[in-house]
This record gives C-alpha cells, structure tokens and sequence, in this order.
C-alpha cells in the first residue's frame, strides 16, 4: 500500500499533459469513449461546454497523438490577448463592427499561422501569388503583435467598401 504523498494524482488542468514529461501518464489515464470518437467527424468544428467538462483534456489528447491519422493543434486565446483586441476597438485603432467579428480575425489568424511552409511549397498552393502575399501578413502580424503594425495587419481582414 502506498503513502498518500507516494500518489500521483496528476494535474488539475489537462494543459500541463502537453509537457513531453507527461504525456505517458496523460496516455494511460485518457478515456477514449464516444465523444472523442464524435469529436473526429467531419461536421464538427467547435469544442464548448463548461468549465471542466473535459474540453481541454480531449484537445491535448488529440494534438499530443496522431489519433486515426488526426493532426490536431492546440492554440490557446487568453482573456489578456481578446483584452488587447477589445482596447483596440475601445480606442478606436480597430474598425470591426462587433466583437464576433474580433473572435473571427482572432480565429483566422490562428488559423493562417497553422499553415506550415511546407503546405504552402505544395500545390496547389505553391503558384497562389495573394496566399504567400497574406502568410507574409500574417507573419508581420506575428512579429509586431500589438505594436501600431497591428492596425495595419487587421485592415487586411476587414471587407473592403466599394
């Protein structure tokens, strides 16, 4: 019989699994059950519920395995970075209509930002001139996040008026 502080009872939050250290244990305890399986369908897009449903634990799993040939990623928005794009729009440096249309360049960014330079080398991508044009953007975005650069590099996402 062990002692109680010999117990690992393991983190709180499935984000600390994403540790290679961790990743064996996380393997052994996650249940792979209906839901995952679900997760995987070609119709699903969104992953949300309350707060400690699992939606975490599942997407760790999911970008820490290659689970039926499922390449995932996991990126994480902090309240503090949707806190900067509502300081934007407050100060009026950011002309979205509405904050749906903030998560929606948020998403997009991360989105664009996950296309490897690999993927772009291959076709049919190689030849699209206005998709490096945008990558390039994105990665100017990625540099100066934040800095007056920032309006800038959202004016690319905003519809243009004719």
């Amino acid at each position: 019989m062990k002692i109680i502080y010999e117990l690992n009872l393991g983190f709180s939050d499935a984000e600390n699994y994403q540790r290679r250290e961790n990743k064996s244990l996380f393997n052994a305890i996650f249940i792979k059950n209906m839901f995952l399986e679900q997760l995987l369908e070609p119709s699903r897009f969104f992953l949300i519920g309350e707060k400690g449903t699992g939606k975490t634990a599942y997407s760790v799993f999911l970008a820490n395995n290659n689970y039926k040939n499922n390449c995932s990623q996991l990126k994480y928005i902090r309240e503090t970075d949707y806190q900067k794009f509502v300081t934007l729009k407050r100060e009026k440096h950011l002309q979205l209509s509405d904050y749906t249309s903030i998560w929606k360049v948020i998403v997009l960014l991360l989105l664009a930002k996950s296309i490897s330079s690999q993927e772009l080398d291959h076709f049919p991508f190689s030849k699209n001139a206005k998709l490096k044009a945008l990558m390039a953007a994105v990665d100017d975005y990625y540099n100066n996040a934040f800095s007056p650069e920032i309006i800038h590099a959202l004016e690319l996402a905003e519809p243009r008026v004719q």
